[in-house]
């Protein structure tokens, strides 16, 4: 859970580990033992998004007859870095991400493959039976 939350606020996977131990030094006045190191970050990170892409996948069969699905891209850059999302929007107005990716050039012919990258991510997810998985336990 502590690597969870970290992770959701932005720490990076390399110093999440530090970050813990040096708030918990702080807060109890005791050293940490072993914990695990940035390598279970990173799976925890691809698990969230295999997660994301699993409930992507069902919301847009579950409504693939409804017209009001949407898709959504923003962009931004920083510090010389671009990055990219889509995101499915329901009627709900509830938005749910796509992917996010970092590119090294804004042009159409670049966000088409990105998008067809996420695409493709999703159908694995299908391919695979992630989807049949997560249906089954309904």
């Amino acid at each position: 859970m502590l690597y969870e939350d970290h992770l959701c606020l932005g720490v990076s996977t390399n110093n999440v580990e530090e970050v813990i131990r040096t708030c918990f030094q702080r807060i109890e006045g005791r050293e940490l033992g072993r914990l695990p190191k940035s390598t279970f970050a990173k799976y925890m990170l691809h698990e969230a998004r295999a997660l994301a892409q699993i409930q992507v996948a069902q919301e847009l069969l579950d409504g693939w007859d409804t017209d009001s699905r949407t898709l959504h891209s923003d962009g931004t850059s920083k510090h010389g870095r671009s990055f990219v999302t889509y995101d499915v929007v329901k009627e709900s107005g509830e938005g749910l991400l796509l992917g996010l990716r970092e590119i090294a050039s804004g042009d159409s012919t670049t966000q088409l493959n990105v998008l067809e990258r996420l695409l493709s991510d999703v159908v694995n997810m299908f391919q695979h039976g992630a989807v049949d998985v997560v249906c089954d336990g309904d």
